[in-house]
């Protein structure tokens, strides 16, 4: 089982709004980079949001989408998203795109 991990990226990331996410990388295993995600609202239902075809995961030059991703529902959602990388990054950032009319969410690690 090969794992690396990603300096710096033990902190977490998030953002105010109506639409809270908090995002936690925990580096490579098995070709899939890991992402811890929880997601709250108080005003209305998550289920509308996709996070699979919203988020971006941009590393260098390229820009990946999720292979799996947190199906969100209620007010409270948390999961885990992964996407294809065979290294952790030492640089990336995660942008969620069409939550709730609020302008992309990026977030960005170191």
């Amino acid at each position: 089982m090969a794992q690396s991990t990603v300096q710096g990226a033990d902190t977490s990331r998030s953002n105010g709004g109506a639409v809270q996410f908090v995002l936690t990388p925990h580096g490579v295993s098995n070709g899939q980079f890991r992402v811890d995600v929880q997601v709250s609202t108080h005003s209305g239902d998550l289920a509308q949001l996709d996070l699979q075809s919203a988020t971006e995961l941009r590393v260098a030059d390229q820009v990946l989408r999720p292979l799996e991703s947190v199906a969100l529902r209620g007010h409270h959602a948390r999961g885990r998203m992964a996407f294809a990388l065979q290294k952790a990054p030492q640089q990336f950032e995660i942008v969620i795109r069409g939550v709730r009319g609020m302008d992309d969410l990026s977030f960005r690690w170191p």
